[in-house]
Order: C-alpha cells, then sequence, then structure tokens
C-alpha cells in the first residue's frame, strides 16, 4: 500500500468511503446500504492520485430502515461495513407504529396497501393504476401499450414510473467520454404527477386510476376530494397548503423523498411543463374525478 492509498483509507469514516472503480459495484452497494441505516454517507469512485474525475454517490439517513442489499441488512461500524445481526433488528410492528401505520396492535388500511403483500384481499382492486400509450389523441380502440399494475403501492408506483419513462420521447448529446440522455420531462415532474395521483386519490371509491400516455399530451385520472375552500383549481397555480387526501400515504412517499409536502408540487408540475412543452398543464375536478394533463412538444416532423 502507497502513501496515497494510505491516506484515503485513514480518512474513511462511518460516513465516507472510497472505492478505486466502480468494479467494485457489489461492495459499494453494501456500503451504501449501511449508510441508509446508519447515518448517510458519501461514497467516491475512482479517488486516485492521478487527477482524474471520480463519482460522488450521497446517501442519507433512511427513515424506512432496515434496508438490505442482497437480502442481507447491514451498517456502518467505523470505516467498516458490517452485517447486522437478527438481535439488532427493529421488530415490523415497531416501525409500523412509529410511522403510526398500527395503533393499538390494529394494522391501518394505509399500511395494507403501502406495504401488503396481496391488498387486492382487503380492497376489491380499485386502487390499482391501469396505463397505456396509444398512437392517437382520441379514441380507445388501438393501443400501442397497457398494463395494469397490481400490488402494493409502493410497487405499483415503481412500475408505472418504469412504464412511463419508457415511453417518454428521447434525445441523446455527445459529451467527452459518452452520450447524455434527455428525456422530453424532467423524472421529478413525472414523479409528482403519479405520487400525487396515489396519495390524493379517494381510495372508498370503486374506480380504477387510469394514465393516457398519447402523442400530444399525458394525462392522470383518479378519483379524488378537493378540499375546497382550502384547495381549488386557482389554488393549485400557485404556493397553497398541503392536504393530502391520505395522509398516511403521503407522509410515507415524502419520508422517501418521492413527495413535496408543502403544496410545492403542483408549482413543480407547472413550472417543467412551461420550460419542456411552452404550455401550462391543465387541471381539473368534476363530479369526484381529478384530472392533470400534461402536453407534449409535438415533433418537428
Amino acid at each position: 500500500m502507497n502513501q496515497y492509498q494510505h491516506e484515503l483509507l485513514s480518512a474513511q469514516s462511518d460516513v465516507l468511503e472510497f472505492k478505486p472503480s466502480t468494479s467494485l459495484l457489489k461492495e459499494a452497494v453494501l456500503t451504501l446500504c449501511a449508510f441508509a441505516n446508519h447515518n448517510g454517507g458519501v461514497l467516491y469512485f475512482g479517488v486516485a492520485d492521478d487527477g482524474k474525475a471520480c463519482v460522488r454517490v450521497c446517501v442519507e439517513q433512511s427513515p424506512l430502515k432496515p434496508h438490505v442489499a442482497y437480502g442481507r441488512p447491514y451498517i456502518r461500524v467505523g470505516h467498516s461495513t458490517r452485517q447486522l445481526s437478527k438481535d439488532q433488528y427493529l421488530p415490523v410492528d415497531q416501525v409500523l407504529e412509529k410511522l403510526d401505520l398500527v395503533k393499538e396492535g390494529i394494522i391501518s388500511n394505509a399500511a395494507v396497501l403501502l406495504f401488503g403483500k396481496n391488498p387486492a384481499r382487503y380492497f376489491s382492486g380499485h386502487y390499482e393504476i391501469k396505463i397505456a400509450s396509444f398512437p392517437s389523441d382520441t379514441g380507445y380502440s388501438e393501443m400501442t401499450n397497457e398494463h395494469e399494475y397490481t400490488g402494493n403501492l409502493l410497487g405499483v408506483f415503481t412500475n408505472v414510473m418504469d412504464f412511463l419513462l419508457n415511453s417518454l420521447r428521447k434525445s441523446y448529446v455527445k459529451g467527452e467520454q459518452n452520450c447524455l440522455e434527455r428525456l422530453e420531462f424532467p423524472k421529478t415532474m413525472l414523479r409528482e404527477s403519479l405520487v400525487n395521483m396515489i396519495a390524493h386519490r379517494d381510495y372508498r371509491v370503486d374506480v380504477k386510476s387510469t394514465i393516457e400516455v398519447r402523442p400530444s399530451s399525458i394525462l392522470f385520472y383518479n378519483p379524488a376530494q378537493l378540499f375546497s375552500p382550502t384547495i381549488t383549481m386557482e389554488n393549485l397555480k400557485r404556493l397553497h397548503p398541503s392536504r393530502p387526501g391520505n395522509k398516511f400515504i403521503a407522509k410515507i412517499f415524502y419520508m422517501m423523498g418521492l413527495l413535496e409536502n408543502r403544496g410545492g408540487g403542483t408549482l413543480l408540475i407547472i413550472e417543467n411543463a412551461r420550460q419542456n412543452s411552452g404550455r401550462d398543464p391543465e387541471f381539473d375536478f368534476q363530479d369526484g374525478m381529478f384530472s392533470l394533463k400534461v402536453h407534449r412538444k409535438l415533433n418537428s416532423t
């Protein structure tokens, strides 16, 4: 070990680690898992004395620990990553209680929807999200792709986000070392739109949430409550109080860093829509159904 490597090793701590390259990806994943289960931390790939660029990965302490990597949980002890023993786990019932998802031993509906293995046993399937892409802006007889996602809400969120991202138009910009991918909308905008649908929908109504991806727009449509006069269509266009339809579901998505909680989510959607298509999104609420239409930039061809 040379002097430079020795100095790097001595600089490592419970919140800092260096990896010479991304070839040590598995070990890095264990470290990142340990950071999330501990106090958070920073991992650097490619740190060397040759002056080249390196990759910096930051992980915050997670409120939903323990997390696992390759089926096992890990934690930081000094500058090393160690596997948690079973007696160090926080029991699931205590985790749910701390998150207000269990009270006096009774599991809430939000806990079943968020983490349940089979929520359909207790909810008749109307919590699912149906998404489809269409070749035209009108009609429903022809689709290029369609899926109805089931399972718990966290799984549904992940699958629907993947569908949306795969449906977007992409462009590529040449960089110094590789090509950079540009999506027609930022991921944060689509994520906010989707999480709003999940957190604000009315789960008592037996109507599925739907998303339509069309050549000129993306439509999010779901049963909801508007909580007027606190929340109105006009209020959505400016900073407004946060009033989620399902506060416990919204809390989990917020703690995961996936949802704005100060009424700024719709402003983020509006700003990104203007920047990417030049048009404001359309919000609407009629007969207990909320809709958000995001306009896409038309192809020049």
